[in-house]
């Protein structure tokens, strides 16, 4: 006849802790928030007004040393890092203002994967898609932020937009056909329109007022963006 094991009291009160410390961590690190923060352009043509979304994301890349290293298997540039993104503020009754007695509460610390896609901006979708579906867990269109150019915002202007149809934008629309819908973040940046043809004007490099607002780690335009990524990372449920 088989010994009956002797299990002590302190050990299985050690093996519960144990299991149960596991699960919640186990809870913890699957709804922790994953963005994939997209930059469109013609890594052919760098600098120019189509490819500012390329430039901003190698900005940001830079600000937050994120390392950018070609990735076949998605035809891009990418780069992972974790970032803690602060709360939006609590609003008082009415007031508009935060509460005195309210907790304040604590920054929220988020992946990225920041992606410069090699394929042309025509095209550029693919990589978005296969980004998303390779690297991204959990993966969802609305863990997508694009930023591109955009002919309808005066220069030096952001602005956000979720879901609806491309406008005309080319790489936008690549990308709304490769994960077929529309339902990812935008952020516009602001090109403005020119006398000459769409097509000439988009592939002449940024002037150098334009350049400076949206190249470097601390350009003006660049702190924008990142305010705006903030916005829609803390608003995410």
């Amino acid at each position: 006849m088989a010994a009956t094991p002797n299990f002590s009291a302190f050990s299985i009160l050690r093996r519960f802790l144990t299991t149960s410390t596991r699960t919640v961590m186990t809870g913890k690190d699957s709804q922790t928030k994953h963005f994939l923060i997209v930059g469109l352009g013609n890594y052919t043509h760098p600098k120019t007004r189509h490819s500012v979304g390329q430039v901003v994301l190698d900005s940001l890349a830079e600000r937050f040393q994120v390392p950018l290293n070609y990735d076949r298997s998605v035809m891009g540039w990418i780069g992972n890092t974790e970032i803690e993104i602060p709360p939006l503020p609590q609003k008082g009754k009415g007031k508009g203002k935060q509460t005195a007695d309210a907790e304040p509460a604590e920054p929220e610390r988020v992946k990225f994967t920041f992606l410069k896609p090699k394929l042309l901006m025509n095209v550029s979708g693919k990589s978005v898609a296969l980004t998303l579906r390779n690297k991204l867990r959990p993966s969802t269109n609305r863990s997508i932020i694009v930023l591109h150019d955009s002919l309808e915002q005066k220069p030096l202007r952001i602005s956000p937009k979720f879901s609806g149809s491309a406008n005309g934008h080319n790489g936008v629309r690549s990308t709304i056909d490769s994960l077929a819908g529309q339902d990812f973040h935008r952020l516009r940046l602001g090109i403005g329109r020119g006398p000459q043809e769409v097509s000439d004007f988009v592939l002449e490099p940024l002037p150098p007022k334009e350049l400076l607002h949206w190249d470097g780690t601390e350009a003006e335009g660049v702190s924008e963006v990142w305010k705006a990524v903030e916005a829609i990372v803390a608003s995410a449920k």
